[in-house]
């Protein structure tokens, strides 16, 4: 029997997607014929399938097989499937593998579910798969992860920012390296690395440390995304082998805030919260040692563990016991929100991230 809250995406004879829908709209599209029996479908997270292979849509079809009132209107094209959703683009790493459809798990608007609290939310579940994030001037980035661990692949790795990271290590000149690099006859990062290692260059250990700089670097860089769309696939596989790093996925989160979120605009998404009684919540998800705090920041989450301030008097109270600045309070204090760690109100700020129907379809936080 189908779950009421089950989503699914429909497939046009252009490849392109369409989605997510209710059953109820899915079998609205099928009883008004603007769809064939002969379209695929898919539940949300899981490869395409015709639609008479789906129990919940078999009266449906049976009411429109047995009806000739109708003529059946056979493959339109997404746009005109639905003019109230947009399609759903999917995009495949390589053009001729030709992979299985695959509709996206989790889809979404970054201004409702930041990258903060999305990157969370694929931690805490320990999701496996790629995450496709499309900025409103299309540009594009993509981020593979293993159990919410975000993966290090050979391409991510620039040559020529390896070269300065290893200068700047004192492994040896940059023009050595990029002499080095061009005498090679498959130029690349992964193979240059490989190579600075078998002829004694670099240290296996000190290359592995570099590439961790260069993923974390990445990933930090991501969260200047903040508006557009994500797509998050589930169980999707590289094409290259993962190199394997350490990387601690609420360290990244907590880089990239203190990186990529403006001070001013900060405050200006804070301020509505800040009559708000603060405390801490439990979660068995994160560790405190996870969260890397400083003195500072340490002394402010016992301060908001005692749950007897505002918003507004913690901020107060962390400027003047001194060590950190106003924008550095609001960037700490915004990250344990978005861990759902510090409650306003004894809320979560937003809705929930384990919810899976708010990662699918985005969140109106308050």
């Amino acid at each position: 029997m189908s779950d009421a809250r089950q989503l699914y995406a429909l497939r046009d004879l252009n490849g392109d997607l369409v989605g997510p829908l209710t059953l109820q709209k899915v079998q609205e599209l099928v009883r008004s014929r603007r769809v064939s029996d002969s379209s695929s479908l898919a539940v949300v997270g899981k490869p395409f399938r015709p639609l008479v292979d789906y129990p919940e849509l078999k009266d449906v079809l049976r009411e429109v097989r047995s009806s000739s009132s109708l003529d059946v209107v056979e493959g339109l094209p997404a746009e005109v499937l639905l003019e109230d959703l947009q399609p759903m683009r999917v995009i495949f790493p390589e053009s001729h593998a030709a992979p299985a459809l695959q509709a996206p798990m989790y889809a979404g608007q970054l201004e409702d579910v930041p990258l903060p609290r999305l990157l969370y939310g694929l931690y805490s579940q320990q999701a496996s798969g790629r995450l496709l994030l499309t900025a409103e001037d299309q540009s594009e980035r993509q981020i593979f992860f293993v159990r919410g661990v975000a993966q290090m692949l050979p391409s991510l790795s620039d040559p020529e920012d390896l070269v300065q990271r290893l200068a700047e290590r004192r492994i040896a000149p940059a023009q050595q390296l990029r002499e080095f690099a061009q005498r090679a006859t498959r130029p690349g990062t992964s193979f240059l690395g490989h190579h600075l290692v078998a002829t004694g260059i670099v240290d296996p250990y000190t290359l592995s440390e570099v590439y961790r700089d260069q993923m974390s670097g990445f990933v930090i860089d991501s969260f200047f995304f903040r508006r557009g769309r994500y797509l998050f696939f589930a169980n999707e596989k590289p094409h290259e082998t993962p190199i394997p790093l350490q990387l601690q996925p609420l360290s990244l989160i907590k880089a990239g805030v203190f990186h990529a979120y403006l001070s001013k605009r900060l405050q200006w998404y804070m301020e509505p919260y800040y009559h708000c009684q603060v405390s801490i919540g439990e979660n068995e998800v994160v560790s405190l040692d996870d969260l890397k705090m400083t003195p500072q920041e340490a002394r402010l989450y016992n301060q908001a563990k005692r749950g007897r301030s505002t918003l507004w008097e913690l901020i107060r109270a962390g400027e003047r016991a001194g060590g950190i600045g106003f924008e550095d309070i609001q960037r700490f204090l915004f990250f344990l929100a978005e861990l759902e760690i510090l409650l306003l109100n004894g809320q979560v700020l937003g809705e929930c991230v384990q919810d899976d129907r708010l990662l699918l379809g985005g969140s109106n936080r308050p």
